[in-house]
């Protein structure tokens, strides 16, 4: 039999502090778009000023490589390295450069009449870029560009795992995939967004990402995370709300089971099975963040609005200590029973989802509120808990521990 008590509302000094390790630094007053990392110390980051930066010592300092070009807007723009020494930039207005030294110099690509959203290489000299609805090859390190295909609609990302297949993506649920280099580019189809009263409704997908040739994932507006086993032959939702309004603006995976996705207003969710079940990491800021890279399980980045640069060594993990959580009346309580827990939150009155933590900070369990239901715990080892409640614009809005004998 499980008792399960709530401590919060019996001692107000033990309960447990949750904060999500991931650290701020703002190294120019400017939208930082997207960032680039070769190792865990190696990385460069793009401004929407069209501003460079780059560090060799995993973020503590950022350096000036580019003071700014003359697009006064570079949202949207996107930054990769095909080896140590050779970057691409690509972005609006013809704002696209390439350097062949790490970023000592940076020359436009075509004499600055090249422009993009999303640039990604397989090798030094194989790479592919979209701008607006255009998809371009280059086989020669971006000398020279060619149209492969004009797909009729805004494409945001693109993503290789080998030099002939990959994937792009964009406005209105748009997802083509080439299995032949981009010879050829066939579309897929995702599923609908649905909502009983507001019917049907198209999204924009920001970022694609795939771990190998079967496995993917897919993120964009109204919290809507696509996934995919078979490259992308059928995809399932994972998460989706009409009535989100905020976007998911990039992802990415370091295996098939871990991932993270970053969105609007200081979202950060995290999965360690692949996406079945997504926990938010708390941010610490309300910008909005941009993009996400990994190089390992635990180095991670992310850029966002406001010139904002979060850097994390434990993947962004939760960590709990038993000090400085105010003594607030829990929201949700098992009343001493056996295996079950009770929350008192009707659906409608704007939470979502209860999460639990082990003692170590790993997501254990997830809950959706539905008014008037018990929640099953028995499955879980006698301990102590930590309870998060989300509510439906993915906001933490409780927080807690329990104890189950």
């Amino acid at each position: 039999m499980l008792r399960l008590f709530l401590t919060s509302l019996f001692v107000p000094f033990s309960l447990f502090q949750i904060n999500a390790q991931w650290i701020l630094s703002q190294p120019i007053a400017d939208d930082i778009q997207d960032l680039f990392f070769l190792s865990p110390t190696e990385g460069w980051a793009i401004g929407e000023s069209a501003r460079i930066i780059n560090t060799t010592d995993g973020g503590n300092t950022w350096n000036f490589q580019q003071e700014g070009g003359s697009c006064t807007s570079m949202h949207g723009g996107e930054i990769f390295f095909s080896s140590s020494q050779k970057g691409y930039i690509v972005g609006p207005c013809d704002e696209s450069w390439y350097t062949i030294d790490a970023g000592t110099t940076w020359t436009r690509i075509n004499g600055g009449n090249f422009g993009g959203n999303s640039v990604f290489f397989t090798s030094e000299n194989v790479g592919w870029s979209v701008d607006g609805s255009s998809i371009y090859h280059t086989s020669d390190g971006g000398n020279s560009w060619t149209l492969q295909k004009q797909v009729g609609k805004q494409l945001y990302s693109i993503f290789f795992v080998s030099p002939t297949k990959g994937w792009t993506v964009g406005f209105n649920n748009t997802i083509y995939i080439t299995t032949d280099g981009g010879i050829n580019w066939i579309q897929q189809f995702p599923p609908s967004l649905y909502d009983s009263l507001l019917g049907y409704t198209a999204y924009s997908l920001n970022s694609v990402y795939f771990i190998s040739e079967l496995k993917g994932w897919a993120v964009g507006d109204y919290g809507v995370i696509l996934s995919t086993s078979s490259g992308g032959a059928t995809w399932t939702m994972q998460r989706g709300n009409v009535l989100n309004y905020k976007s998911y603006n990039s992802v990415h995976f370091v295996s098939e089971t871990k991932g993270w996705v970053v969105g609007d207003e200081g979202k950060i969710f995290a999965t360690d099975d692949g996406g079945n079940t997504w926990v938010s990491q708390e941010s610490g800021v309300i910008n909005n963040l941009n993009d996400i890279q990994f190089v390992s399980d635990n180095d991670g980045w992310i850029a966002g609005d406001g010139g904002i640069i979060l850097k994390t060594n434990n993947g962004g993990k939760i960590s709990t200590s038993i000090n400085n959580i105010q003594n607030q009346r829990a929201s949700i309580f098992p009343i001493p029973a056996t295996d079950y827990i009770y929350s008192s939150i009707e659906r409608n009155g704007g939470s979502s989802k209860i999460y639990l933590y082990d003692i170590a900070g790993k997501p254990v369990k997830e809950l959706l509120i539905v008014t008037n239901t018990n929640y099953y715990v028995g499955d879980l080892p006698s301990g102590i808990y930590i309870y998060e409640i989300i509510n439906e614009k993915e906001t933490p809005i409780k927080k807690g521990s329990i104890i189950i004998e």
